[in-house]
Order: C-alpha cells, then sequence, then structure tokens
C-alpha cells in the first residue's frame, strides 16, 4: 500500500501548485503497455499462492517485471522524478534478486500485525524474513508505516524513493500543457510541453 502514496501525494502536490488532473490524460511516457503489463504482474502476482517449480517460475517472472519497470524508468529519465523512482525501483530489485525474496524485519511486521505469527506465509514468495544472513539488509522492509489497517505497510529505502519521484513525476505531469504546434513549412503537427 506504501507504493500507492507515490502517486496520491503527487495529485496532492500537483493541486497545490496550481496543476489540473486532466492534464494527467496527456502525459505519455516510453514503453506505456510494458509499464501496464509489469505493474498488473506486479499487483496480481504476489497474490498467486503456490510451492516447488510452480513458485519458482511465478517468482522468476514477478522478479523479470522489476527489470522491466526498471528499462520503463531508464527510458523516460528525462522525465522529472522518473530517475528518482529508478533509483528506488534498481534498490528494490537489488535486495529481492540477492536475498530471493524482499526481506522484512520481524520488528517492523510485529509493528504493523501485532504479531510476526501473522506475517509471512509459508506460500509468499514475494517476501523472506531479515536475518544475519540477509545480503543489503539495509535495503530491506524495515520501516513501519503506520495508519489505518488497510494502509498499515512495511517499507524499505527504495520504496521511499520511488514514491517520491512517482510524486515528483505526477505533479509534474499536473502542471504541464500540452501545446500543439503547426509547422507552416511542412504542415507537421508538433506535440510540445511547456
Amino acid at each position: 500500500m506504501i507504493l500507492l502514496a507515490g502517486p496520491f501525494m503527487g495529485v496532492v502536490l500537483g493541486l497545490v501548485a496550481g496543476g489540473k488532473v486532466s492534464n494527467l490524460a496527456h502525459a505519455r511516457l516510453r514503453g506505456e503497455w510494458l509499464l501496464f503489463i509489469a505493474l498488473v504482474l506486479q499487483a496480481l502476482l504476489p497474490t498467486v499462492r503456490s510451492a516447488g517449480v510452480a513458485r519458482d517460475v511465478v517468482y522468476s517472472v514477478w522478479l523479470g517485471s522489476f527489470f522491466v519497470l526498471l528499462a520503463v524508468c531508464l527510458a523516460n529519465c528525462r522525465h522529472p522524478g522518473l530517475s528518482i523512482a529508478g533509483v528506488g525501483m534498481l534498490l528494490n530489485t537489488v535486495v529481492i534478486a540477492l536475498n530471493g525474496g524482499m526481506p522484512v524485519a520481524a520488528e517492523a511486521l510485529t509493528v504493523v500485525k501485532g504479531t510476526f505469527a501473522s506475517g509471512l506465509s509459508s506460500t509468499d514468495f514475494a517476501h523472506v524474513v531479515l536475518t544475519a544472513a540477509t545480503r543489503a539488509a539495509a535495503l530491506a522492509d524495515v520501516m513501519p508505516v503506520p495508519g489505518p489497517t488497510w494502509l498499515r505497510s512495511i517499507a524499505s529505502a527504495g520504496d521511499l524513493m520511488l514514491c517520491c519521484g512517482v510524486a515528483t513525476y505526477v505533479a509534474y505531469a499536473m502542471r504541464t500543457l500540452p501545446v500543439v504546434a503547426r509547422s507552416s513549412d511542412a504542415g507537421l503537427s508538433v506535440s510540445v510541453a511547456k
């Protein structure tokens, strides 16, 4: 749920800065269809409960979706905020790849869930328990995010950068008006962002 905070904060910041939500309809990114597919995979695959070879396949596809998101961020790094989001995505990808899932601190899980026992399921391929053997532990989910039960979460440094980057991009896109200019010489239509 923490990752939904990025777009929400971006809309709030965009409105405060005089932007319009309707301007988001004109925002364009390279690889939008890849972004959509990767986000759907990111949302749906962690809900798949599997074991054995099926678990390994689902995990591999899920991990691959991180690389697709990294590529989309890289292709769009000229847009404000997306290079920050890309760094956040890279941090999360590194710690997940090194540990076979996102390490989660037991202490943070206890704060968010009330108990560690109700935390990680044996079929949860997306998360692993943070231990002394965890690699790149500073990049793990270690920061409990308070709030109502439906919003409580545990964040990583990568999550925070990703949220900040997405918020920056959304706020910027809300303030950017598409302008269509006509070239009288060639009769071409060129889209220019102010």
